[in-house]
């Protein structure tokens, strides 16, 4: 018979690794609650219309979708957000006042390259109905203390507006669409510009792949009649060697630039000015005062409100206690619905992708969905990065496991009905509690219970039967004591 294998980017979990994911989802959905957010959950899979309304083209390239019974065309959630803005939108939650404080942990689906993950799971929150910059403090907040109640100290926290750009281009005639392609290359440009100068501490191995891909992507941007000094032809592209990673790591980024401004000027019809104001002020990264010094040089009296909800942002996030951040006014996220305050947490401690949380204010997306004009903000763990920036911290190697409070071995057959007498009234009491199930000896049995990482294990034999108790035997000491039936629990939790 066939042997099955599992989907490329997809994941099989075995228990061990359940227990840290159980464990870590714990806390985040806990810290939910403590801000007040409630819990909801969405389909699986939405109309391909709403999940690629407000979506970059990056993203509806990679949904999976596929026509219903009903002929209606459906995409597998990339991401959450317009679900819950969906949710919202219908009125489902109109007889409840605002602000609506909602949070949600789910599988999204992406068809991304082989060897990256294609299926994942997102946590995150979505605050509805406050247009204040506290609220996104708030949501900023939240994140940074899930992380140091998990003791991970080993992250970056940027926080930027998208705002800036909107107002700068609100003096020009451009179409809202092209204003988010802009937005887009943006944010792609401060990612490439970042990774370029990770990979250059990595072996030359590591970065050849990411270096064709993104010449590969230039290349095709450039088309055949390009005009620029960096034209990247296919000979390039197959001559290119490990041993050229450090040249080309250094030049990608001004070959990038250069592909945008010359596209942004025959498509979009934006100035040499205009192209090089943009390229400039989102390399302007740093702490609060000289960003804002920079910012002024070059913008003048244009973004003004953008600037004032970040220093207000900045204000915010100094009472909530979250000092430790850059501001970096080229993050714009991947997404074309956010209007504001946009954030992304990364850590070093990823190989790739080093960002595990993001989000910003989306102030137009509901409307545009069908709703009331409702302002909105939010973001989401990219759960599996998370898990593994836990695993590697400096608690990584404390093992999470599954509370197991005591295993019932029994020396007779007999015995069984009251080995699940015990059993089921321990469980009643919230305790984790196993049997024999396979009919083994009673060392086979002890020897179970300490694989499966019980601490304890309650002996039942016909000689102590008849007093009424058992033998509770430490599988990590191998000593034992009498533990009569009665005080069973509070004697498990005493030794716990």
């Amino acid at each position: 018979m066939k042997q099955f294998s599992r989907p490329p980017g997809t994941h099989d979990f075995l228990p061990a690794e359940m227990a840290s994911r159980n464990y870590v989802e714990k806390v985040m959905c806990e810290t939910f609650e403590e801000y007040g957010f409630q819990p909801i959950q969405t389909p699986l899979f939405e109309e391909f219309g709403l999940l690629s309304a407000q979506s970059g083209e990056e993203i509806r390239q990679k949904m999976f979708t596929f026509v219903g019974s009903d002929r209606v065309d459906y995409a597998l959630r990339p991401e959450l957000t317009a679900p819950v803005c969906r949710l919202i939108a219908t009125g489902a939650l109109q007889h409840l006042p605002y602000p609506h404080k909602l949070y949600y942990v789910g599988q999204c689906v992406r068809q991304e390259p082989v060897g990256q993950d294609r299926e994942f799971r997102q946590a995150g929150v979505e605050l509805i109905g406050s247009e204040s910059v506290l609220a996104d403090a708030e949501i900023i907040t939240i994140p940074v203390k899930i992380l140091e109640k998990l003791n991970i100290s080993d992250y970056n926290l940027k926080v930027g507006n998208t705002g800036i750009f909107r107002e700068m281009f609100s003096v020009v005639d451009i179409h809202s669409k092209d204003l988010s392609e802009i937005i887009g290359d943006i944010n792609h440009l401060t990612q490439l510009r970042e990774e370029c100068e990770f990979l250059q501490t990595q072996p030359e191995t590591t970065s050849i792949e990411y270096i064709k891909k993104e010449l590969q992507a230039l290349r095709r941007l450039q088309g055949r009649a390009y005009d620029g000094k960096y034209e990247i032809d296919r000979a390039t592209l197959e001559a290119l060697e490990a041993d050229a990673a450090q040249e080309w790591l250094e030049q990608l980024p001004k070959v990038a630039e250069e592909v945008y401004q010359i596209t942004w000027k025959k498509s979009l019809s934006l100035t040499d000015e205009m192209c090089e104001l943009c390229l400039n002020v989102a390399k302007i990264h740093g702490n609060r005062e000289y960003v804002m010094t920079e910012w002024d040089k070059l913008t003048r009296e244009t973004a003004v409100h953008a600037k004032q909800d970040l220093l207000k942002l900045c204000d915010w996030l100094d009472h909530f206690g979250v000092t430790n951040y850059t501001v970096d006014l080229g993050i714009t996220r991947g997404f074309d619905f956010y209007t504001g305050t946009v954030f992304q947490i990364e850590s070093p401690l990823l190989e790739a992708q080093h960002q595990i949380c993001g989000g910003g204010r989306y102030d137009r997306l509901i409307k545009e969905f069908g709703g009331p004009d409702l302002a909105g903000a939010g973001f989401a763990f990219q759960f599996e990065r998370f898990i593994e920036v836990f695993e590697k911290s400096q608690n990584g190697n404390t093992t999470v496991e599954f509370r197991k409070d005591c295993y019932i071995a029994t020396t007779a057959f007999e015995l069984i009905p009251k080995a699940i007498e015990i059993a089921e009234t321990l469980r009643e009491q919230g305790k984790k509690v196993e049997i024999d199930l396979m009919s083994r000896a009673l060392e086979a049995q002890l020897d179970y219970a300490a694989d499966m990482n019980y601490d304890y294990a309650l002996i039942l034999a016909p000689d102590t039967l008849q007093q009424n108790e058992g033998v509770l035997r430490d599988l990590k000491t191998e000593t034992e004591r009498p533990a009569p039936f009665a005080e069973l629990t509070d004697l498990l939790a005493e030794l716990s």
